[in-house]
C-alpha cells in the first residue's frame, strides 16, 4: 500500500518514490557529499514527511538517478567493473536521457 500525503491544496495523493527513502539513507555520507546542492537532503526521517522542499526533491526523477548512481558506485567495483566502464555507463545513460528521449521522431 503506497504512502499518501495530504498536499497543501487539500488533496490526498500517493507519495511518489517514498519507497526509496531508506535506500537513500543507507548510502554513505561520503558519496552523498559529491552530489549537487539540490540533492543534499537531511538525514532525519521526519523531514521527509513535513518539509515540502524535501518532498518535491524525493518525488523528482533526479532522486531516482541519485539512488541508481550511488549504488552503482558502491557495487560495481566489487563486481569487477573497471572505472572506464562505469564512466561509459554514466555517459550512455546521460546521452539516452538527454538526447534520445527529447528528440521528436
Amino acid at each position: 500500500m503506497p504512502i499518501r500525503l495530504k498536499r497543501p491544496d487539500g488533496s490526498v495523493t500517493p507519495y511518489k518514490n517514498a519507497e526509496y527513502i531508506p535506500a537513500y539513507l543507507f548510502l554513505p555520507a561520503a558519496i552523498l557529499d559529491r552530489c549537487p546542492q539540490e540533492l543534499q537532503l537531511p538525514r532525519t526521517v521526519a523531514s521527509y514527511f513535513h518539509d515540502w522542499n524535501v518532498i518535491s526533491t524525493v518525488e523528482s526523477d533526479l532522486f531516482i538517478e541519485l539512488i541508481m548512481d550511488g549504488f552503482a558506485h558502491i557495487v560495481w567495483p566489487y563486481l569487477g567493473v573497471s572505472g572506464y566502464l562505469l564512466c561509459l555507463h554514466l555517459r550512455l545513460r546521460t546521452f539516452f536521457t538527454a538526447e534520445v528521449l527529447t528528440r521528436k521522431f
